[in-house]
Formats: C-alpha cells, sequence, structure tokens
C-alpha cells in the first residue's frame, strides 16, 4: 500500500512573499511504465529475460527476486549476475 504524505513548508518564497504552501510527495512514475504487483502477477522468480545495459547491449539473464518498488514508485527487480536492482524498464521477458 502506497502512502501519500504532504508536507508542509513554513517558508517558501513565492513572488517576493514568505508563505506556507502544501507540496505532495507521491511519487513520479512515467506513464506506460509495469509496475512491480504486475510485473509479480504476471511473471515467477527466474524469469528469463532480456536486460538492456547502460550502454544499449542486449544481455540474456534471468530474474533472481519478485520486483518491488522504490520510494520514487520506480519498479526494479534483482536479476542473476548483477547487483542491486533494475528497472523493469530495462527488462524484457524471454
Amino acid at each position: 500500500m502506497m502512502k501519500v504524505v504532504t508536507v508542509i513548508l513554513e517558508r517558501v518564497m513565492v513572488a517576493g512573499e514568505m508563505t506556507g504552501k502544501q507540496f505532495s510527495t507521491q511519487p513520479q512514475v512515467e506513464e506506460g511504465e509495469m509496475k512491480a504487483k504486475e510485473w509479480n502477477n504476471k511473471y515467477p522468480t527466474n524469469q528469463s529475460i532480456y536486460l538492456t545495459e547502460d550502454d544499449g547491449s542486449t544481455t540474456a539473464t534471468q530474474t533472481r527476486s519478485l520486483a518491488w518498488e522504490l520510494g520514487s514508485g520506480q519498479s526494479v527487480v534483482k536479476v542473476t549476475g548483477k547487483t542491486g536492482g533494475y528497472s523493469l524498464d530495462r527488462i524484457e521477458a524471454r
């Protein structure tokens, strides 16, 4: 379950005046991005995938965890042979 937090800033400069203003810290997620829950419902751990590397090349590997969402709303999954979580935007099931 995602919680939306509202922060009240006591001093915000707006057109030369100090005011109180509310800002939402709701995660920013790109439209069309697959969410962790969607991925987990569709694919198991050890799913064979193609991973797009930083240089644009593609590597055949597999997932080694369920996907999860970062605080930013970005969905990631652990991949065999790599450290850390990789964005589902860079993963294609095969």
